[in-house]
């Protein structure tokens, strides 16, 4: 009876696959195997234990369905048995400046030194986008954990030391050894996320032990799949409850040393690109990606299917959230504030706080502004807006003044 229901699978999957068209492409991200140079706490917060979060950055080229994912570390003290792993959650995150508050920067907007940390530059935000959040307990994702080698010794870690400055350099916490596993998750329903830059964060419960995520090859090495052309891997960060909603550079910040090293850490991700997926936002955002799935899995049923979507309603809550309306994605919004901006900010204003009413959105915004400076005398004016009814929800303006054309945001190594 297996070998029948098994056959008659592999029959409906293979006929799955004949529909879908040649231009749909997987998705498959990975930062390779681990290279024995760090272990890094991350972990939920329980009874004796506070919650650690460290994260790495992956990019979408296109909309993208995630649907897998893996990640691996060692768990200890050496002999743990892996049904001590109780627990997995996934976060995503964008890069800082998105989702973050930016009047807490104590210099610029660009650097953003905080009273907890050196720097802000492309860290991971300061929350997580909610619609991306999977979690075991919830059962929005399954997992399963398998031992690898069955023991592993990482040169040095960071598990406690992780400390606000001017505290925060420690070296590490010196070499550890456990069990090297590797932890297979899948997202029930998966995530369904447009092009961007974005830090990929879970946490691990171990009953009785720990879980340090092991580090990955940075620049990344085969294995492992390189950026893409014109991006920027960033470095691992990670933060403590002490620290909120600030991070810290694992490398630069807290190992330290003449010359910092920088970490990836040791996972993949993997799902479906949309390519013509609708722009979250846009008033056709809704029907061009029901269209687009439709055409590119000859059906939404089908494509519910081969995505990993329990049902067709399941897919569909999944592109409602994926369209939602972010002020972010607004154009028309982003238009009134350079205007606001030119006729305040360039004026006699000084940088702070203010109400903003933008006729879109019925003066539910507020805007935030500082001047940067863009060398030989020129300055950028940027501005920061927030949808008073979802924090979460900001984007970023900038204004040249006197003459300056360039961003000032840069990717850091």
């Amino acid at each position: 009876m297996r070998l029948r229901v098994s056959f008659i699978a592999a029959m409906w999957t293979f006929g799955l696959w004949l529909a879908a068209p040649a231009w749909a492409d997987p998705f498959v991200f990975s930062t390779g195997n681990p290279d024995g140079r760090l272990g890094a706490l991350t972990q939920p917060a329980s009874p004796g234990k506070i919650q650690t979060e460290a994260a790495d950055d992956f990019v979408l080229t296109e909309a993208t369905v995630i649907n897998r994912a893996t990640i691996t570390g060692i768990i200890r003290p050496l002999g743990t048995p892996l049904a001590s792993i109780t627990a997995v959650e996934v976060e995503v995150y964008h890069v800082f400046p998105l989702d973050s508050d930016l009047s807490r920067c104590l210099d610029n907007v660009v650097m953003c030194s905080t009273v907890n940390v050196p720097t802000r530059m492309n860290s991971p935000a300061d929350v997580e986008i909610d619609a991306a959040t999977r979690d075991s307990s919830d059962e929005t994702l399954s997992f399963a954990p398998r031992s690898l080698t069955g023991s592993f010794t990482v040169l040095n870690t960071v598990v406690n030391g992780i400390n606000k400055k001017p505290n925060q350099r420690t070296g590490g916490e010196g070499p550890a050894t456990g069990e090297d596993v590797e932890i297979s998750i899948t997202f029930t329903p998966p995530i369904f996320l447009p092009a961007g830059h974005y830090f990929f964060r879970p946490e691990v419960r171990v009953t009785g032990g720990d879980f340090l995520y092991l580090s990955a090859p940075r620049p990344i090495v085969p294995p492992g799949t390189p950026f893409p052309v014109g991006t920027t891997d960033l470095q691992a960060w990670i933060r403590n409850d002490n620290l909120l909603p600030d991070w810290l550079r694992i490398g630069t910040d807290i190992i330290g040393g003449t010359t910092p090293p920088t970490f990836n850490l040791t996972f993949a991700v993997q799902g479906e690109t949309i390519p013509e997926a609708g722009t979250p936002g846009q008033p056709n955002c809704h029907g061009k990606t029901v269209s687009a799935l439709a055409r590119q899995f000859g059906g939404l049923d089908h494509a519910s299917v081969i995505l990993g979507f329990s049902s067709v309603n399941a897919l569909q809550d999944v592109i409602r959230l994926f369209c939602l309306d972010d002020p972010r994605e607004n154009d028309q919004a982003k238009q009134d504030i350079i205007s606001f901006a030119r006729a305040h900010a360039l004026g006699a204003e000084v940088p702070g706080w203010f109400a903003l009413g933008i006729p879109n959105f019925g003066g539910s915004f507020d805007l935030y502004w500082d001047l940067v400076s863009a060398g030989a005398g020129q300055y950028v004016v940027v501005f920061q807006i927030t949808y008073r009814a979802d924090p979460r929800f900001r984007f970023i303006a900038t204004v040249p003044w006197g003459g300056a054309q360039v961003s000032p945001w840069t990717p850091a190594q």
